[in-house]
């Protein structure tokens, strides 16, 4: 695998248009509390990665994992809910660690390896939204409508820590699976019936191992 030279016919760059990290917060929500880091803030100058992602960024669930290291929201997701919606939706509102101009998940692909900064980073899987995002923006079904227009955004693992910065560009450096675009993977989850998409994903060595399992599963 060449990390050094790009790949012929692949896009040149895609650019940072922010970076956010945030700290667990308790947020009041109805009669309780909900703990959440999706209140991200923008970062400014030069920021530390290491294999767990941005340092200082905090998660729920099972904590950090080198498989979800940074969570990547497309700046297309926030043209195209501005208008469904109609509400003014900030960059950065939806969790994401990077918003990135200049790639969807019809253009980025499992596999894809990108030098940003002093980084070496690398598309995992999609990311599956959650009521967290919906409680954020206030509305309520928000997760059937990311799942049913497809714009999930997408992970990344961290190859080689280091650091970059925002407006950064993100170049591509090699694709080992063209034909894997993440809407692909997406849509093979969402058709528990095609079996063949299944079986290629769950041999497919650089798509996240819970994803890898899942679609084996459905082949078993």
């Amino acid at each position: 695998m060449n990390h050094d030279q790009p790949t012929s016919g692949a896009p040149a760059a895609w650019r940072m248009l922010r970076v956010q990290a945030g700290k667990l917060q308790d947020i009041p929500f109805a009669d309780g509390v909900w703990t959440t880091a999706i209140y991200k803030m923008a970062l400014d100058g030069s920021v530390v990665i290491e294999h767990n992602g941005i340092v200082g960024d905090e998660h729920t669930g099972s904590g950090p994992d080198p498989e979800r290291a940074l969570c990547c929201c497309p700046a297309d997701h926030y043209t195209h809910w501005r208008a469904a919606l109609g509400i003014e939706l900030p960059l950065g509102i939806f969790g994401e660690n990077l918003t990135l101009a200049g790639v969807t998940e019809h253009t980025a692909c499992i596999g894809d390896t990108l030098r940003c900064g002093s980084t070496l980073l690398q598309v995992s899987q999609p990311r599956m939204p959650c009521y967290k995002q919906a409680r954020r923006i206030g509305q309520p079904d928000f997760v059937k409508q990311i799942m049913e227009s497809g714009r999930l955004g997408f992970l990344l693992r961290v190859l080689t820590p280091g650091s970059f910065q925002p407006d950064d560009a993100l170049t591509l450096v090699d694709r080992p699976h063209p034909d894997v675009p993440v809407a692909a993977v997406v849509r093979a989850f969402c058709a528990p019936e095609d079996l063949a998409a299944a079986r290629q994903l769950a041999d497919l060595a650089l798509l996240a191992p819970e994803w890898r399992k899942e679609f084996a599963r459905r082949v078993a």
